[in-house]
């Protein structure tokens, strides 16, 4: 019987839980950007409302797509370059400017940067022997922090400007 009870309790509290979330503003619907991307997307936000996209192309490289006019329309998708071998990461700096992070095939970390969403400062390398993914976030007290696994399973962190 008590068994009973707190199952019926939990049931009514998920079903409650699920009734009444709260409303989502409307989304637009998916747009098609182009390309052949053969990595997940890593987008971030941007001052002014804009957003950059970043992704692997069938060759690679590193591509990235921003917003224009406010966030209403796409650029088009712009080459970096590289030879990079995992998916992307990028992350507003907090001071107005973009960094995307890659692994490259000598499974290092690399940046590239920009301050205006259009030139990009090319790629500059961190070192390390990484086996994971890039993840990078800005911190707030200002610059960036991108984080990955080394090859001995430890986590590493690398703070920047």
């Amino acid at each position: 019987m008590k068994r009973t009870l707190a199952f019926m309790i939990g049931v009514t509290s998920l079903t409650l839980s699920l009734l009444h979330q709260p409303a989502f503003a409307a989304f637009s619907g998916f747009v098609r950007l182009g390309g052949i991307v053969v990595s997940d997307p890593r987008c971030t936000p941007r001052v002014a409302g804009e957003v950059i996209c970043a992704v692997l192309g069938t060759d690679q490289a590193l591509y990235v797509n921003r917003t224009v006019n406010g966030g209403i329309t796409w650029s088009g998708f712009v080459g970096l370059g590289g030879i990079v071998v995992r998916d992307p990461s990028c992350t507003d700096d907090s001071a107005g400017s973009v960094i995307c992070a890659v692994i490259g095939t000598d499974n290092a970390l690399y940046i590239n940067r920009t301050s205006n969403g259009t030139t990009w400062s090319g790629f500059l390398g961190l070192g390390g022997i990484v086996s994971s993914d890039p993840n990078c976030t800005f911190r707030s007290t200002g610059g960036v922090v991108c984080a990955v696994l080394g090859t001995d399973s430890a986590l590493y962190v690398n703070l920047g400007p």
